[in-house]
């Protein structure tokens, strides 16, 4: 028989060996639990994880599911870009002889179609000499800050049969204003004027020069030149290759 001090030694050795080896287990969370007798233990669980195949379809983004207008090139020499305006109780007219029209238009698809247009202001002219000679000036169109002008449109809406409303952005002399172009579409291949493949365009919208400062100065209060400007817009487009 050992001492009495020894035997107290070694109890209290062994219980802080099997407590501290118990605490281990606890704390490193690794303490499995016990399966009752006759139960069948549960398997492991296995993580899983989404796997993306190469079969599996995106769905298409909104740019690649719409469906894109027809793409429209403007024919030079058959196209007109004018205004009508009063003077003095007269009328008188003018043109943009140079511009350049990029559009895209299907009847069926309006919420594709679009119109961007710019404007090479400095060609304008009245057909008459001695007006035109001031057109560049400050007053005026102002062409050494302000040499083109854009109109860009935002929606269209059918009105009735083959008759339309582009609304857009019409950007001149630097302030830009909504604009509403009313336009007729027909694209007929009967013999007549049209060609198979070729629509015409015919537009008409209304403008206070004042919004864009087109006759400022002494010229802003002074309506011997309108104030209101029609636009005029005569198109013979041909369908651009895909």
């Amino acid at each position: 028989m050992l001492p009495e001090n020894i035997s107290k030694i070694f109890l209290y050795t062994t219980v802080i060996v099997i407590l501290t080896i118990a605490g281990a287990i606890l704390y490193s969370g690794r303490m499995d639990t016990p399966v009752e007798p006759g139960v069948e233990a549960a398997p492991p669980i296995t993580p899983v994880v989404a796997e993306v195949t190469e079969s599996a379809t995106l769905p298409a983004s909104p740019e690649t599911a719409a469906t894109s207008a027809q793409a429209w090139t403007v024919v030079q020499g058959e196209s007109r870009l004018g205004f009508e305006g009063d003077y003095s109780g007269s009328g008188f007219s003018g043109q943009f002889p140079r511009f350049v029209a990029v559009i895209h238009f299907d009847p069926e698809h309006l919420d594709a179609s679009s119109f961007d247009v710019t404007v090479d202001a400095t060609s304008v002219t009245t057909f008459n000499a001695d007006w035109d000679s001031n057109l560049g000036s400050q007053d005026w169109f102002y062409f050494s800050r302000y040499p083109q002008a854009t109109y860009v449109t935002s929606a269209f809406r059918q009105i009735t049969g083959q008759e339309f409303a582009a609304i857009g952005i019409l950007d001149l002399k630097g302030h830009q204003q909504e604009v509403e172009l009313l336009f007729s579409w027909t694209q007929t291949a009967d013999g007549g004027a049209l060609l198979e493949g070729q629509a015409r365009l015919l537009g008409d919208a209304e403008v206070n020069r004042r919004d864009f400062r087109i006759g400022d100065g002494e010229w802003y209060e002074d309506n011997t030149i309108g104030f209101e400007v029609q636009v005029k817009v005569n198109l013979l487009l041909e369908k651009s290759p895909p």
